[in-house]
């Protein structure tokens, strides 16, 4: 319990000696050591590995609508503090755990938000929840998003279509969507970063999703920009945001494929590209094409995009997958490197930006790794390590 007791939100089911009785998910429960006492107080979910989350250590607060309140007008004053309103009106108001809000994410899509669920432990809460974020935070509409769907709580629904702006790009958002809202904001610095270097080069963005960055790279003056995903539906939106983003560009395509696929044809071809983009799901299936994981399929994708990438060119490199720390994915990248051959050079290193906070009792929430690399030119002498 020493963890819980420096802050660590989480207390897992193993960890429990003595269950409560006659306490229905949901519940409002104490959390003691056998030794020193109370530690804590938290929400419990009996059937769940996370039994508690906790939401404070004081013996004298109690879990209701004032502590919610009080929760969600801090998260706003960070992010007012942090400047993020001025770079742009989609992004994580409330990021759970890094809030001290855990199960409890709440993202802004201009003047609307959405709020999810991550556990339903908390949903005998949403009203009081809601309510509470009603309060604290300006907005026209809000959506409840759980595992039973996402609908609208709280004010108007969003106008259509809504268009919302990065420092790269303006791209359609999907708040009333039942499980991605058409763009992830926790990726904004990182297309910052590397837009300004897509000016005149050949992009290739694979699991493009809907766009986002072929939006930036399109603003940013890029040669050529080509989308590759699997879904025909995110790849309509991704000419949508393309045209948004940098009205009357021609040279953006779309490809419906497999990203692995598509690298293989590219490679048989000749074709290469200056740039490449990879950032795929942590867990994927392609029908009877077996299954994609991030630990056993990262070093293969990077190596199949080595292959088409110019020398100098740029590649970024990204997960969102848990299970991996970032030691493991600098490895990841180097064995790819390796076994190509290749001088691989990390240029710059992200994380999670200010609008997703993490705290230091929880490192485990730090979950984005975003590698901005390139490849030396071959040398002469190949070069061993």
């Amino acid at each position: 319990m020493r963890a819980i007791s420096r802050g660590h939100p989480w207390v897992y089911r193993q960890a429990v000696r003595a269950r409560p009785r006659d306490r229905r998910p949901g519940s409002a429960v104490d959390v003691s050591c056998e030794k020193s006492g109370f530690i804590g107080r938290g929400i419990f979910d009996p059937d769940a590995p996370i039994a508690v989350r906790m939401w404070t250590l004081r013996r004298d607060e109690v879990i209701d609508e004032g502590l919610f309140a009080r929760r969600f007008r801090e998260a706003r004053l960070i992010r007012k503090a942090a400047g993020v309103r001025q770079r742009t009106d989609a992004y994580r108001e409330v990021n759970a755990e890094g809030d001290r809000m855990p199960g409890v994410l709440v993202d802004r899509w201009g003047e609307w938000l959405t709020m999810t669920l991550q556990t339903p432990s908390l949903e005998p809460w949403s009203s009081r929840l809601v309510e509470a974020l009603a309060e604290t935070m300006e907005c026209r509409g809000i959506y409840l998003r759980t595992d039973d769907g996402c609908a609208l709580v709280h004010g108007e629904g969003a106008e259509e279509p809504l268009v919302v702006y990065e420092p790269t790009a303006r791209v359609r958002a999907f708040p009333a969507a039942a499980a991605k809202s058409g763009l992830f904001t926790d990726m904004r610095e990182a297309r910052a970063l590397v837009a300004p270097m897509l000016a005149g080069r050949r992009f290739l963005n694979l699991f493009a999703h809907t766009g986002a960055w072929s939006a930036a790279a399109a603003r940013a003056g890029a040669e050529e920009v080509v989308s590759v995903d699997l879904s025909g539906a995110y790849l309509a939106v991704a000419r949508e945001n393309v045209e948004l983003s940098a009205p009357g560009y021609g040279t953006h395509t779309t490809t419906k494929a497999d990203a692995f696929e598509a690298l293989r044809d590219y490679a048989a071809a000749g074709r290469t590209f200056d740039a490449i983009m990879i950032d795929p799901p942590s867990f994927s299936s392609k029908g009877g094409a077996g299954t994609f994981t991030v630990k056993d399929g990262y070093r293969p994708l990077v190596r199949a995009a080595l292959r088409v990438l110019e020398p100098r060119g740029v590649l970024v490199c990204a997960t969102n997958f848990r299970g991996v720390s970032r030691d493991d994915f600098m490895h990841m990248i180097q064995d790819a490197g390796q076994a190509e051959e290749a001088d691989v050079r990390v240029l710059s290193v992200l994380g999670q930006p200010v609008d997703h906070p993490i705290v230091p009792s929880f490192p485990e929430s730090a979950y984005l790794h975003v590698a901005v690399c390139t490849q030396a030119a071959p040398p002469r002498v190949a070069w061993r390590p």
